[in-house]
């Protein structure tokens, strides 16, 4: 909705429901078996539904004589699930061969009820409020400042641990600054903190602590070719606490358990997108970013070190209505944290 004094008002609402029941069967490889296989037959179910809603209200004021931008709101989400995995009386990691499996004479299980290790009953909940505004200083310099307030909780059982989580009026703020050097050109940096739950379980069965950082980020962005082609480039530094490590599986909480880990990562990124002839668009950039963990050695292999992206689009003149293009991608070799030898 817009208001006569240039204030607009919008509300999103979003829901989404999922329900899924299906039999599998497994099939494995096993040294153990005479046949050379097991099987399993296994039944799941599942229910998720999922609600949430947003109300923003944004325009401009006057402060010390010049026009600002500021933007006020509020939103909410509900998700609720209800998960089982039953198995079944035969076909439990029993032998099988695989002609009788490929022709379907394997017996088809009666199941069992579901063990408390094998399901889930589980709400999440997340409230908001948040401001932020846009304080025009000068024609050319510009300050943006904002926060949220967020509260959560969830109730519930997951997979036989507890999911249990409180958070109450936490505040992440972020903030930024804009100069421009031209019409064309513009100078920027920004602060930014994160604050995120989490629902992953450590290794006594507890969820992990929020995910918590910081960010830094500065830059240049621009406008060439009449403002066809726009080109940046940045440089950032984060900072991140709890971040899911290494999982190994714990067959006591019935699921992977996490590492709880802390990682800072720095880089640059440029960045160009546009037209630079008649009919010709490109879309290009290259990444670099280095991640350490807190003995400061290299972490998280399985993320490039570099990366480099690029595609291009040409219109034909004498087919206005075909395009012919290419991309191509590139990136440093990766490795496996939990296996070092998996490379590629």
């Amino acid at each position: 909705h817009t208001f006569a004094n240039d204030w607009k008002s919008k509300l999103t609402v979003a829901g989404a429901e999922h329900r899924e029941d299906t039999e599998m069967f497994y099939m494995l490889s096993s040294t153990d078996s005479p046949t050379g296989y097991s099987g399993l037959g296994s039944k799941y179910k599942d229910k998720n539904l999922e609600l949430s809603g947003d109300y923003s209200l944004s325009g401009p004021f006057m402060l010390g004589g010049r026009e600002h931008q500021l933007t006020l709101g509020a939103n909410a989400a509900r998700q609720r699930n209800r998960e089982s995995s039953q198995y079944g009386d035969i076909l439990n990691y029993s032998p099988v061969t695989l002609e009788d499996a490929l022709h379907g004479y394997l017996p088809r299980p009666n199941y069992v009820a579901a063990l408390p290790a094998a399901t889930s009953n589980y709400t999440d909940r997340q409230k908001s409020v948040y401001a932020g505004a846009r304080f025009s200083l000068t024609d050319d310099l510009h300050v943006i400042t904002g926060a949220r307030m967020l509260s959560a909780d969830s109730n519930g059982d997951n997979y036989g641990s507890a999911r249990k989580v409180r958070i109450h009026g936490k505040v992440t703020p972020y903030a930024g600054i804009v100069y421009d050097l031209t019409p064309e050109y513009a100078l920027y940096a920004s602060y930014t903190e994160v604050f995120n739950p989490q629902y992953y379980l450590d290794g006594q069965g507890r969820v992990l602590d929020p995910l918590e950082g910081k960010s830094y980020e500065a830059g240049i962005k621009g406008q060439l070719l009449d403002k066809k082609l726009n080109v940046s480039a940045a440089v950032f530094h984060a900072k991140q606490d709890n971040v899911p490590g290494s999982s190994v599986y714990d067959a006591s909480l019935g699921g992977y358990v996490y590492e709880a880990m802390s990682y800072d990562s720095s880089g640059l990124e440029l960045e160009a997108s546009g037209e630079v002839a008649p009919g010709l668009q490109i879309n290009g950039g290259y990444t670099y970013v280095y991640i350490t963990d807190d003995n400061d050695s290299r972490a998280r292999k399985f993320i490039p070190r570099h990366a480099l992206t690029s595609s291009m689009t040409y219109q034909l003149p004498m087919a206005p209505k075909v395009k012919v293009g290419g991309s191509l991608s590139w990136q440093s070799k990766t490795q496996n944290d939990d296996a070092p030898a998996a490379r590629q």
